[in-house]
């Protein structure tokens, strides 16, 4: 009795962020269910944590990026046994990010927070 060949039927696409916040999605479908799956940024394998959900709804495998930012931009894939899909994920925001950067930078109308990282809603707080 010989194992199934595992294809590739859907592969991955590449995503492009250009505002944040956001999430990232990667999808691909092989041709069987049940197959276990790795997932790998550049060449690192992903585990699920609170950023990333990794789901699988019958053949199709999903790897979600939660609150992308620049850290995020790289080379994602899943390999399924001796089966490979890959993506690129590009942050592409480099403008909006630097503009704010360089306001808060010149004008610092919130002398608490020198150079430290918070979000809005801790900004408004105080």
């Amino acid at each position: 009795m010989t194992e199934e060949t595992i294809a590739v039927t859907r592969e991955l696409s590449d995503v492009k962020v250009t505002r944040l916040p956001c999430n990232a999605v990667f999808e691909c479908e092989l041709s069987r269910s049940n197959v276990p799956v790795t997932w790998y940024k550049d060449d690192q394998p992903l585990r699920r944590s609170q950023r990333l959900n990794l789901d699988v709804e019958g053949r199709v495998h999903r790897l979600t990026l939660k609150n992308v930012d620049s850290a995020d931009d790289a080379l994602y894939s899943v390999v399924a046994k001796n089966v490979r899909s890959a993506a690129r994920l590009s942050v592409q925001c480099q403008y909006h990010c630097m503009y704010y950067s360089l306001v808060l930078e010149r004008c610092n109308p919130f002398p608490h927070v020198a150079n430290r990282h918070v979000s809005i809603s801790q900004l408004l707080s105080n």
